[in-house]
């Protein structure tokens, strides 16, 4: 609710915010998957813990995402990356880094394909 255009782009802050959702000092939001009993602190196994960044890779402030997505991904964090402007204007390199694989980014240049690639990976959001 709350995204929007401005003229900047931290990539990193995005995952921060979802290193702290993932990864354990925001409140338990599993519990709305699994339900309320959940007594654990840890994400339930069978809760695959995914993040996908839409983005032209056009990081212009702090933090540096590299370092945080390399966290994420060591703990089991799979990224994806979309890549969405002009081809000429992603910075693909810093996408394909922040993946978890190289085949993990993808460039999107229509609304029908990045519908179709956001549906594909919808249904393939459970382990």
């Amino acid at each position: 609710d709350s995204t929007g255009t401005g003229g900047s782009t931290s990539i990193g802050a995005g995952l921060q915010a979802a290193e702290r959702l993932l990864l354990g000092t925001e409140p338990r939001w599993w519990a709305r998957l699994v339900g309320p009993s959940c007594a654990t602190d840890q994400v339930p196994s069978g809760v695959l813990k995914r993040v996908i960044i839409l983005s032209d890779g056009g990081q212009n402030t702090k933090p540096r995402p590299e370092p945080i997505a390399s966290c994420l991904k060591a703990a089991g964090v799979q990224i994806d990356c979309v890549g969405i402007g002009l081809q000429k204007e992603v910075d693909e390199d810093l996408l394909r880094k922040l993946a978890s694989t190289p085949q993990r980014y993808r460039f999107i240049g229509d609304a029908q394909e990045l519908f179709e690639h956001y549906r594909k990976l919808a249904t393939s959001l459970t382990l």
